[in-house]
């Protein structure tokens, strides 16, 4: 997977998240069957926690644009004349075998 960072990054995200499923499952259980809570009781802190949530998801998102951005930037870069270094090297390699040429062109 070190080929490719995006997946490799994705790949520890989704288990990070599976984690903190895991744990908000065991803890609402927990705090249900002691009679802790009630749905009533835990809504407003929900809706608090579910905004400052979407706050930080904004985040994330921005940053994976600006990511996949600069990735997308960088390959439509190297697809657009890909034998470029390679021209260039030729007409170098032309232009040094033919020094009489060079005299002619700068007379």
């Amino acid at each position: 997977m070190a080929d490719n960072p995006t997946k490799e990054a994705l790949y520890e995200l989704l288990d990070y998240l599976e984690q903190v499923e895991t744990q908000r499952g065991a803890l609402m259980a927990f705090l249900r069957a002691n009679g802790t809570v009630t749905d009533e009781n835990l809504a407003p802190f929900l809706t608090k926690a579910d905004d400052a949530t979407d706050v930080k998801s904004r985040a994330i998102r921005a940053r994976f644009e600006n990511l996949f951005a600069v990735d997308e930037t960088v390959t439509s870069a190297t697809d657009v004349n890909p034998s470029a270094p390679n021209q260039r090297a030729s007409e170098s390699t032309a232009s040094q075998a033919n020094p009489d040429d060079r005299d002619a062109e700068a007379a």
